[in-house]
């Protein structure tokens, strides 16, 4: 089995898992020739289009190449793992840096009582499409460490580096989710990668092969007050369920051997 890398800007998020997948013996990694990744196998029908785009834009002036329909008729199936077309199919989704999600993970998930901050959001907007999406309320009104920043366009948007961003959530129990450029954040999944308890705001984040489920995985809430409420209303026993919970999900879906072995689930289909 092959898979063959996108000839994208970026070597985080799916390139990096795909990477660790090759390290691991899964499959054979390599540079493909395009701007999407492929997934071949011994299927006769063709390979696997593993979309790793957030967005599946009308245009290509951002590298958005959904729109090429030749390139989508060569595969016998399609996954998408942040926007999911009409009738396509969800996949998974994955941190920023596996590896150090990882690292940090098998150092343990800590308790309820190890964790000294109760709530946390930690993030930027680093495009307009971020701006508009978490500036609808003021959503420092609802968590304990509200952290954010506005860097349009910046080199570098970020405050932490990513290792020192997980290790700072990693003590929260709970961790405000605001939706990002695409349906899905890198933020959520490294919240429950570490237990942290997500508090969903919107509406499309859960287009996943295997979806999450309210109050099992996460809390929803429609406005800080709400969130509030919801983080209030969670006991502590109830919270250690849905930590554990969180943690079984993203090992299943999201981490190294995980996200091979979903994947392998749903092409076998």
């Amino acid at each position: 089995m092959k898979v063959y890398k996108g000839q994208v800007r970026w070597g985080d998020s799916f390139q990096e898992l795909a990477d660790c997948w090759g390290e691991a013996g899964f499959c054979e990694v390599l540079r493909g020739a395009n701007q999407l990744s492929w997934l071949y196998d011994d299927d006769q029908r063709g390979p696997v289009l593993l979309h790793e785009y957030d967005r599946c834009n009308d245009s290509d002036r951002e590298g958005w190449v959904w729109h090429v329909q030749e390139l989508k008729q060569e595969a016998r199936l399609a996954l998408f793992a942040n926007e999911v077309p009409p009738n396509e199919s969800p996949w998974i989704y994955w941190p920023r840096h596996i590896q150090e999600v990882t690292q940090v993970c098998d150092k343990g998930i800590l308790s309820y009582d190890e964790r000294d901050c109760h709530s946390i959001f930690i993030g930027a907007a680093e495009n307009p499409v971020q701006y508009v999406n978490r500036t609808k309320f003021d959503w420092g009104l609802c968590v304990d460490n509200f952290d954010f920043s506005v860097n349009l366009f910046s080199k570098n948007p970020h405050k932490y580096s990513n290792l020192e961003f997980l290790k700072l959530i990693r003590r929260a129990r709970f961790g405000l989710s605001l939706e990002g450029y695409g349906p899905k954040c890198q933020r959520d999944i490294e919240y429950m990668a570490n237990g942290v308890v997500p508090v969903f705001t919107w509406d499309t984040f859960n287009d996943y092969h295997n979806p999450l489920q309210e109050d099992v995985h996460y809390l929803y809430a429609r406005h800080p007050r709400e969130v509030k409420e919801k983080i209030a209303a969670t006991s502590k026993e109830k919270w250690q369920e849905m930590s554990n919970n969180c943690v079984e999900w993203f090992n299943k879906n999201c981490s190294i051997e995980g996200s091979f072995k979903t994947t392998m689930e749903i092409i076998s289909k």
